[in-house]
C-alpha cells in the first residue's frame, strides 16, 4: 500500500479504494473469495479515520461487496453480520446512499434469510 501520508489526499484515497473494490470484484467473479475479501478489508482499513467525502457511503459499498462475497462463499453467518452492519446506520445518511447499493444489500439479506430457511424474513427483506 502507499505511504500513509499519501492516503491523507482524498483524491488518491478515493482512487485506491475504487481500485481495491474493482480488484475484489474480479477475484470474486473468479471464485477467489478469500483474495477478494482481502482486497475489501484493505479498502476498509484505508478508509478508516481518513477524511473522504461520502465516507459512510463508500464504507457501505465495501461492506455490501463483502457481504455478497461471503454469501456466495457459503459463509452465511458472517455475510449476515456484515450486511446488517452496512444497513445499521441507514437513518444517518440514507438519502446519500446509492439505490443500487441498498438494493444489493437487501437482496443479500433476503438471500441469506432464504438459505437459512427464514422464508418469511426473506420475502420482507
Amino acid at each position: 500500500m502507499q505511504d500513509d501520508k499519501d492516503l491523507d489526499d482524498p483524491e488518491l484515497l478515493s482512487y485506491l479504494i475504487d481500485a481495491l473494490r474493482e480488484l475484489a470484484d474480479v477475484r470474486q467473479r473468479e471464485g477467489k473469495w478469500d483474495e477478494g475479501h482481502s482486497y475489501l478489508q484493505t479498502a476498509l482499513q484505508a478508509l478508516d479515520g481518513r477524511p473522504l467525502p461520502h465516507a459512510v457511503q463508500r464504507r457501505r459499498v465495501i461492506l455490501e461487496r463483502m457481504a455478497w462475497g461471503l454469501f456466495r462463499k457459503g459463509d452465511l453467518e458472517e455475510a449476515l453480520r456484515t450486511a446488517r452492519s452496512a444497513v445499521a446506520d441507514l437513518s444517518v445518511d440514507e438519502a446519500g446512499t446509492d439505490a443500487v447499493v441498498l438494493a444489493n444489500l437487501y437482496n443479500t439479506l433476503g438471500g441469506i434469510a432464504w438459505q437459512q430457511g427464514n422464508h418469511e424474513e426473506a420475502i420482507t427483506s
